[in-house]
């Protein structure tokens, strides 16, 4: 029997979870239904080169693990700008916990 290919819950859970332990300030996903693509958007305040490079790692991890998907990444340093000036309606957010103050508000 051949393994169940992965839902589009399994793969937002996962980057999720990988991302946890970068200080990311937000990061939200958009599923395009028509193209069976997500977009991730990784949000950080400022340059971040250590961290940048471990969420490279990550997505290069999530390409190889989720093939049957088309994975497109995107990072956003907000430079003090809010949250909300960059994501779209509609977009699942999946990291809110380690936001400033100023972003928090924005977002809500």
């Amino acid at each position: 029997m051949e393994p169940m290919a992965a839902t589009p819950v399994d793969v937002l859970k996962e980057f999720q979870n990988k991302i946890e332990a970068l200080p990311v300030v937000f990061a939200h996903a958009v599923y395009q239904h028509e193209r069976n693509t997500f977009v991730f958007t990784t949000f950080f305040d400022e340059i971040a080169s250590a961290a940048e490079d471990k969420l490279a790692g990550i997505e290069t991890y999530m390409v190889d693990s989720f093939a049957e998907y088309t994975l497109d990444f995107r990072t956003i340093h907000l430079f003090g700008r809010g949250v909300s000036d960059c994501s779209p309606d509609g977009a699942t957010p999946l990291v809110r916990a380690q936001q400033s103050a100023p972003q928090r508000a924005s977002v809500a």
